[in-house]
């Protein structure tokens, strides 16, 4: 079953449907303590940066000193809002990354999931830590998908790029970003709040 969303509408989707009644597991520790706070940024697979380089993503990516913070400080610094991506070259620049999870509620998240990966190549992984406390791919179908992007300027004004997450079902999200650090809320709703995530360097 697929759902569509409008930018207005997506933080209210109720999206249980889209995943044939599979229920979303929490976080382990919740959603400001993973444990390490130090975690490693290794891990199998994926690069830090999508194709095209655009737009606003520049502004996203732009260089600043971060003092060494670790990855659950980093989730608790606010950022500074940038434009919204108005071409899905840019969206895909700028979700193209490794993300680990602060708060909310990812739909797909498993009870070991700590982040997720959207791959350039229009494939998403969750990620969880391994035996040295690195952020990997885990693996099985339980742990991936698939994400694309349409343009709904025509329905939801200028600069309306949505993502669709799929799993089975679909997870439509129009992304919020930050920058310093580089942050995204998925802006997805549902119980918990919506997922919001810090890139991991």
């Amino acid at each position: 079953m697929a759902y569509r969303a409008t930018k207005v509408g997506a933080a209210l989707l109720s999206l249980v449907a889209a995943c044939g009644g599979k229920t979303e597991q929490p976080l382990p520790g919740g959603a400001a303590n993973h444990g390490t706070g130090g975690l490693a940024s290794g891990g199998a697979g994926g690069t830090a940066a999508g194709a095209g380089n655009g737009g606003s993503g520049a502004v996203l990516d732009e260089p600043w000193n971060s003092g060494g913070a670790t990855l659950d400080e980093l989730c608790a610094m606010a950022g500074t809002p940038v434009s919204d991506a108005c071409t899905t070259s840019e969206m895909r620049y700028r979700l193209s990354r490794r993300w680990w999870q602060c708060s909310g509620t990812f739909l797909y998240a498993t009870q070991d999931s700590v982040g997720v990966e959207f791959a350039d190549d229009g494939r998403w992984y969750l990620l969880v830590q391994d035996e040295t406390g690195a952020a990997v791919r885990g693996t099985g179908p339980s742990y991936q998908g698939t994400w694309d992007m349409q343009d709904t300027s025509s329905m939801n004004g200028p600069c309306s790029v949505q993502v669709d997450i799929n799993q089975g079902g679909m997870l439509g999200s129009f992304p919020l970003f930050r920058k310093k650090p580089t942050r995204v809320n998925l802006n997805t709703g549902g119980d918990g709040g919506a997922p919001i995530f810090v890139a991991i360097p």
